[in-house]
């Protein structure tokens, strides 16, 4: 017997050993309607050789196939989809599905709020709650209102100029406003070390994403040795350009000596920003390490820059494209501020009923998470099925958010009128959660729906937008979040506010 044929035999018997391991989940999973694929590979191959058609397309024709739940092997790994409100409802409430699944750990921040496990996502969400409370999303008004006005400026050499992207100048201005609010460093992000960071997260997040949908690359022993890999880690390098600004600042401002009469629960339960707490758990407790540290980090600078930048975006090519929605929200803008230039404050915010309108049928539309996942930990019920512990499942947001059978026939068109009060009171709560929902939702989402709002009565009162872009042409492409791909093109030109 070569050696060779003995190491074959060797894996085979491995495999079935593994198999043989799992078998209560192919007993459940065989009751769940689905797609088995190939033997060992699943629909692996369907999902990486998908042609001309994207993942949202392959996704969307298993579920409509087969309805909610519905199973996809994918390779050894059996994913569940859901996409019915109760269903989601009952996954994201559920204590056996805190836990995130295993793609999450190839975003590359293990540690920190959106991928850690479980256990450690309680601990952190814990003490970090205390660092999005009213009262310091009230102090940061005057930062929002500073960068949003010098984007505004910034944007103005396009005037007359014919058409760009409007994210290069809304992204920046995120990351501006994230790392001098959360992250305390007061530094112009909206020149160059702004396009640096921009020009990373885009390429980091489509090379993760072709690392999740690619089943080949999923074991690191390979995908260390790919071109993907020497990609993605250059990538990192040009994003750490602004955490580890972050950090050096926030070692000489936060690090102090620990006093022994220190009574640690009390000084955790204190509202601060996000840094000065993840430096104080860094120094205070056993359970808080330097990669936790890192890695609440560069989550923070990235998810708060992505969610607010690319909703922004979408939210005012929306109105370039619906030029009657744009005029509405001007006018009630108009009957808010005196000028262009007027602080916007909370209360001002708080009157802004059809803009808030118009942003929640964008995030609808163009939910920037269009897929979250979960993994089983103990068996759960829903409906007839029994959802197997070890199983993957998946809530594909943007196809939930745009069902005919609850948003109408019309569901794939953008309408404000989707979010007055009576058309909200009908529909299931869970019909709409393009910040997730349950137990571990989007910790910024009130920071990020002010950021946003601000953005938008400074763009707005300013400028007013045009697009040659039409609705119907505009192609989606999954990069981790979701993008399209003829980016939001638009022209400016200076509004007559008063």
């Amino acid at each position: 017997m070569t050696l060779d044929f003995l190491l074959i035999v060797i894996f085979l018997l491995l495999v079935v050993l593994y198999n043989a391991s799992r078998w209560s989940m192919y007993v459940a999973a065989a009751k769940i309607p689905g797609e088995n694929g190939f033997p060992l590979l699943g629909t692996a191959l369907k999902v990486i050789f998908c042609g001309k058609k994207n993942i949202f397309d392959v996704l969307g024709e298993t579920l409509d196939k087969y309805g909610s739940p519905t199973k996809v092997w994918y390779g050894n790994m059996l994913w569940i989809y859901a996409d019915k409100p109760q269903h989601v409802q009952t996954i994201l409430n559920s204590n056996k599905c805190v836990q995130k699944n295993y793609l999450y750990k190839f975003l590359g921040v293990n540690k920190g709020l959106i991928a850690s496990d479980a256990n450690v996502w309680r601990f952190h969400r814990k003490y970090l709650n205390n660092c999005f409370t009213p009262k310091l999303l009230q102090s940061f008004m005057p930062i929002f209102n500073r960068s949003s006005a010098r984007m505004s400026q910034y944007m103005s050499k396009h005037l007359g100029r014919g058409e760009f992207d409007l994210y290069h100048f809304v992204g920046k201005c995120t990351l501006d406003m994230i790392c001098t609010t959360s992250m305390g460093l007061d530094h112009d992000f909206q020149g160059p070390t702004g396009d640096i960071y921009i020009q990373s997260a885009d390429i980091l997040a489509e090379t993760i994403n072709k690392r999740i949908f690619n089943i080949f690359y999923h074991p690191k022993q390979i995908y260390n040795f790919t071109k993907a890999y020497v990609i993605e880690s250059k990538a990192w390098s040009g994003l750490r350009t602004v955490s580890s600004r972050v950090i050096e600042n926030a070692e000489k401002t936060y690090v102090k000596p620990v006093s022994s009469e220190l009574n640690v629960k009390s000084e955790l339960r204190k509202p601060c920003i996000f840094v000065e707490q993840v430096y104080k758990l860094f120094q205070y407790t056993k359970e808080f390490d330097e990669q936790m540290l890192k890695d609440e980090i560069d989550t923070l600078i990235a998810g708060g820059n992505e969610t607010s930048g690319m909703t922004t975006s979408f939210c005012i090519l929306m109105m370039a494209m619906h030029p009657d929605v744009q005029e509405r929200v001007v006018d009630e803008l108009r009957s808010i501020f005196e000028t262009a230039d007027d602080e916007v404050t909370q209360d001002h915010i708080s009157q802004l009923d059809y803009l808030t309108m118009v942003l929640q049928e964008t995030l609808r539309l163009f939910p920037i998470t269009p897929f979250i996942g979960r993994e089983v930990q103990e068996d759960i019920q829903l409906d007839e099925y029994t959802l197997p512990k070890g199983a993957s499942l998946v809530i594909p947001i943007f196809k939930l958010q745009r069902q005919e059978e609850i948003w109408g026939p019309e569901a794939h068109l953008f309408n404000p009128d989707n979010f007055l009060p009576e058309n909200v009171e009908k529909r299931h709560p869970y019909a709409w959660i393009p910040f997730s929902a349950g137990q571990r939702n989007c910790i910024g989402m009130k920071y990020s729906l002010l950021a946003m709002k601000t953005m938008l009565c400074y763009l707005l009162r300013n400028y007013k937008f045009n697009t040659t872009l039409k609705y119907s042409e505009l192609k989606f492409k999954m990069a981790l979040d979701l993008k399209i791909v003829n980016k939001h093109m638009v022209s400016i030109e200076k509004r007559k506010f008063k």
